[in-house]
């Protein structure tokens, strides 16, 4: 009789055999079914993922079959000792027979880290020990703008774009002046930091609003470059003497100095309600503008100096507000995507303005929500969102492709192993036409990022997830915002675990860094240098601060 030390759930020491153990086990219940999903790098044998095979793994595996405790194993293919593809007692007899009776070892990978080769559907979401360890991403500098907390009146930071020589644009809004005075007053502010994080100039533009509005956060900026390094900002225009107050479309124009060029206000001809969403400039300097319009999706175009050149309305039925996606093709042509009657509505412009063509994805039990919207060299049009089904079940990634003509090339989804829910925040494409999308996979025990590569026939390349353990319950978790370099490595911010979390990762899907900044975070956003700096700007959770980060490159990066 060998002495068997359970001591993964802190009971004694007790006398047990091989011959008493497995018997008595047998009567705990029946297994039940579990999700399976893909695999990664593993050891066979180690089911709890400690780093060792010992009694606490047949123990594991046991009480997941018989007791849901745990309630998930971190590894299935780790725990499936024998290899034939599925998790039952045979793998708790496997691997209690190779510790204390001298069978045969687990099948490899064994004695180290390593893939599955056997053909099966067993899950690998996350083992511990075979996980590279992250280089830490190292802070360049740190700009921290505080917001007037004590009377709850905020600061975002929203927006930001990176020139040639490193300087850093990033634009928000902030309030003040009541309850202390009247009337309030919104400030859209833009400010320019060099390439050593010291701040060259801001820009404000100051709205008086009376009497205080209701919904301080307003619609989300945007902001972009021009060739030669203007930067553009897209923000809402808020008039009148109360709620609801008037909302209109503001695009304003700064020299590269600092000074206005010019500003532009968009009021829908009912004078309702318009809610900017997305902008985009091409390469003559003309600027797009979209968003919801007072029930419609509306799109503006100014000439480079500023001389509004058209105006496109498409009705609804039910145009989802925010967020609008905007993007420009080589020859000026203009896409938009929004989400119509759960439908996802996607429609191409030329560079008059006259519609090309209008695609309407549609599933029967589902509701769709657009979010991210993008164009490959050869003009195909990518269009990312997410799926809810009207009834019972978790949502999905959804991922479409047309033609430069209209003509749906595929369609894609995507669900995290076992999530109860899955969203899209973000999409680019890197030089070889392949696509990366970011967003949030929620599940029961956490909130992670989820970042998946696919290639232009739409084939998932790989998936890579993060989460931690202090985003056990956490709402807030999941990749905000994406971006790539020129060599096709992939950056991705987010909330995790209460802080701002920045993953890099390589082409190839390959973990390489991780930087985190204490506190959880609004809105974010991100970009690349040309040096390979990456610069991130955020907003406090409350609204309370205006933090931008500029980490040093990651000099691992292949």
């Amino acid at each position: 009789m060998k002495w068997l030390l359970i001591r993964r759930h802190g009971f004694a020491t007790i006398p047990l055999s091989l011959k008493t153990l497995v018997p008595l086990l047998l009567l705990m219940g029946e297994p039940t079914e579990r999700a399976q999903a893909q695999c990664g790098l593993f050891q066979r044998g180690d089911a709890n993922a400690d780093g060792s095979m010992d009694i606490s793994d047949p123990v594991s595996i046991l009480g997941f079959l018989f007791r849901e405790f745990p309630r998930e194993l971190p590894c299935e293919d780790a725990a499936d000792a024998n290899d034939d593809g599925v998790i039952d007692m045979s793998d708790a007899v496997a691997a209690l027979g190779f510790l204390f009776l001298g069978t045969l070892s687990p099948s490899e990978p064994f004695h180290e880290c390593g893939l599955d080769p056997s053909e099966d559907d067993l899950d690998c979401c996350s083992f511990a020990p075979c996980k590279k360890q992250w280089s830490e991403l190292q802070e360049a500098h740190v700009a921290f703008l505080q917001g007037d907390s004590s009377w709850g009146l905020p600061t975002f930071a929203t927006s930001l774009a990176v020139d040639g020589s490193g300087n850093l644009y990033v634009t928000g809004k902030a309030f003040g002046g009541c309850p202390i005075s009247f009337p309030c007053f919104i400030y859209y502010l833009t400010i320019k930091y060099d390439a050593a994080g010291e701040e060259i100039w801001r820009a404000l533009i100051q709205l008086p609003v009376f009497p205080p509005v209701a919904d301080w956060s307003v619609s989300t900026a945007s902001l972009a470059l021009d060739r030669q390094g203007n930067p553009h900002i897209l923000e809402e225009y808020l008039t009148g003497d109360g709620e609801p107050f008037n909302r209109d479309y503001l695009t304003v124009k700064y020299s590269t100095e600092g000074e206005e060029i010019w500003r532009a206000v968009y009021d829908s001809p009912g004078g309702g309600q318009d809610r900017p969403g997305a902008m985009a400039i091409d390469v003559e300097g003309n600027v797009y503008v979209t968003g919801y319009s007072e029930g419609d999706l509306a799109m503006v175009k100014y000439s480079p100096q500023g001389k509004e050149l058209w105006v496109t309305r498409v009705s609804g039925p039910e145009i989802q507000i925010r967020p609008q996606t905007l993007a420009l093709d080589g020859a000026g042509n203009a896409t938009i995507a929004t989400a119509s009657a759960g439908d996802l509505l996607t429609i191409k412009y030329d560079p008059e303005g006259h519609e090309l063509w209008s695609a309407r994805f549609h599933e029967e039990a589902v509701t769709a929500h657009a979010s991210a919207l993008a164009v490959d060299d050869a003009r195909n049009v990518l269009v990312a969102g997410h799926q809810s089904p009207t009834g019972v079940g978790p949502s999905s990634c959804i991922l479409i492709k047309y033609s430069p003509e209209g003509g749906q090339i595929w369609s894609t989804r995507y669900e995290a192993p076992d999530s109860r829910g899955n969203s899209l925040t973000a999409i680019a494409l890197d030089g070889s036409g392949d696509i990366v999308v970011t967003g949030r996979a929620s599940g029961r025990r956490s909130s992670e990022f989820s970042t998946l590569k696919f290639d232009a026939g739409g084939e998932l390349l790989w998936s890579a997830c993060f989460a931690t353990a202090t985003d056990l319950g956490c709402s807030s978790g999941g990749a905000q915002a994406l971006s790539l370099d020129g060599s096709g490595n992939v950056y991705v911010v987010g909330g995790s675990g209460g802080d701002l979390t920045t993953i890099v990762y390589s082409r190839d899907g390959n973990e390489i860094a991780l930087g985190r900044h204490p506190g959880r975070m609004y809105t974010v956003s991100i970009a690349v240098d040309s040096a390979g700096n990456i610069h991130v700007a955020a907003s406090g959770e409350d609204g309370d601060a205006y933090l931008v980060i500029k980490y040093h490159r990651v000099d691992d990066l292949k």
